[in-house]
C-alpha cells in the first residue's frame, strides 16, 4: 500500500525509516529525523544566544520582522513539559504522539512489541525520540539566528507537490489515515523538512568542490588467515581483481574485482584504519591483514589525486555529515533540561 503512495511520503518518515533500519541491524541512532515539536516561541526567543556558526563559516544576516511560520505546536498553557533546550519546552503531549509513532514505525517493519528484547529497548526507543525533538528545536532556534524563515507559500507547494506525486488528495487523505497524521501535523511536518534543509543549506556553503581522493579496491574475509592465504596468492602473481572476485565477502564489489572506486577523506564508507591505509599507500601497494570489526581486510591502492572534483553525490553526502557535525556541537553548547526518566 505505501509503495503506491511512496510520493507522498515526507522527508521526516524517510529519515524515520533509516533510523529504525539503523537500530534493527543494532546500530547507534543518528539524529537524521525532523520531527514536529511542541516548543519554540519564536517572539520571545533571543537570537543573540550563541552567534552564528557553520561549515567552515557562514555570515549572520541581520534579521528581520519579517512574519515568521513555525514549524511546530508551541505549548499550551498548562502542557507539562519533557524537556527544555535554551528556555524553550518541549510538550509532554507532542513528545508522547511522536514515541507512539515511532514505536508503530517499529512494529510496522516487524518488531514484536511483546518480545523481550522490544521491551529492553524502550528505555533507549524512548531517549532518541527526545534525542531527535531536542535536534529539531536546536535547527529551528539556529534558524532564527540565520535570518531564515519558511513562507506560508513554500510550504503550501511543497505539499501540493506531495499530493499530486501521491495520486491526487483521495490517495493522500488514505494515507494520512494509515499513518494516523492529520492534516496540520503533515503540513507541520513539510515545514520543517524544508527549514532543515535551508538550515543544512546555509552551514554547509562552505563545503569545497574539490578534495583529495583516492581510488582502491579491497578483499573482506572472515578471517586473519583467510587473509593471509589471499596475500600469498598475490605474492606469487595472481591478480588482485581475481582474488577478490572468488574469495571477498563484499558482495557490492567483488564482481568488479573489489573496486571501491574514488573516494574523500571523512566519508564514513570504511573503517578509519582501512581508509588511512588507502589514502597512505603508494600508488599499487597492498597493505593488510587489517582487522575490522569482526572482519579482515586487504587493501590497495589505486591512484591517488591530491585534488579531485567530488560528484554530486558525494559532495552531498559529505554536507550532511558536516551538518550533522555542527548539530552535535550545537547540542554541546545548549542549556538542555530533560525532566522525564526514561527507564519504567
Amino acid at each position: 500500500m505505501m509503495n503506491k503512495r511512496k510520493g507522498i511520503t515526507s522527508k521526516r518518515w524517510f529519515r524515520i525509516g533509516v533510523a529504525l533500519s539503523l537500530i534493527l541491524i543494532g546500530m547507534a541512532l543518528l539524529p537524521l529525523v525532523a520531527l514536529p515539536y511542541g516548543a519554540l516561541d519564536w517572539l520571545i526567543y533571543d537570537p543573540a544566544y550563541k552567534g552564528c556558526y557553520g561549515y567552515p563559516a557562514v555570515s549572520c544576516p541581520a534579521l528581520t520582522p519579517a512574519p515568521v511560520v513555525p514549524c511546530a505546536e508551541l505549548p499550551q498553557p498548562g502542557d507539562m513539559l519533557v524537556a527544555q533546550v535554551n528556555g524553550q519546552g518541549i510538550a509532554a503531549r507532542v513528545y508522547e504522539r511522536e514515541l507512539n509513532q515511532f514505536l508503530d514505525a517499529l512494529v510496522a517493519l516487524g518488531a514484536d512489541p511483546e518480545s523481550d528484547e522490544f521491551q529492553a529497548n524502550l528505555p533507549t526507543y524512548r531517549r532518541q525520540v527526545l534525542d531527535l525533538l531536542i535536534d529539531d528545536l536546536l535547527i529551528q532556534q539556529a534558524a532564527v539566528e540565520m535570518g531564515i524563515v519558511v513562507s506560508q507559500q513554500q510550504i503550501a507547494e511543497q505539499v501540493a507537490q506531495s499530493v499530486a506525486e501521491g495520486g491526487g488528495p483521495e490517495a493522500f487523505q488514505a494515507w494520512l489515515d494509515e499513518t494516523g497524521q492529520s492534516w496540520e501535523e503533515f503540513r507541520r511536518d513539510t515545514c520543517q523538512d524544508l527549514l532543515r534543509q535551508a538550515v543544512q543549506e546555509r552551514v554547509t556553503a562552505g563545503m569545497p568542490t574539490a578534495a583529495e581522493m583516492v581510488h582502491a579496491r579491497w578483499i573482506v574475509v572472515s578471517s586473519e588467515g583467510e587473509a593471509v592465504a589471499a596475500l600469498s596468492r598475490l605474492a606469487f602473481g595472481e591478480s588482485f581483481e581475481s582474488v577478490a572476485a572468488e574469495v571477498s565477502l563484499d558482495e557490492e564489489t567483488r564482481q568488479q574485482g573489489g573496486d571501491l572506486g574514488w573516494f574523500p577523506r571523512g566519508l564514513g564508507r570504511l573503517a578509519p584504519a582501512v581508509e588511512a591505509a588507502a589514502f597512505e599507500g603508494t600508488v599499487g601497494q597492498v597493505q593488510g591483514p587489517i582487522p575490522m570489526g569482526d572482519r579482515y581486510v586487504i587493501i590497495q591502492t589505486v591512484e591517488h589525486a591530491d585534488r579531485r572534483p567530488l560528484d554530486n553525490e558525494t559532495r552531498a553526502q559529505l554536507q550532511a555529515i558536516a551538518f550533522e557535525k555542527w548539530l552535535a556541537a550545537r547540542r554541546e553548547l545548549a542549556q538542555i533540561e530533560i525532566y522525564i526518566q526514561f527507564e519504567e
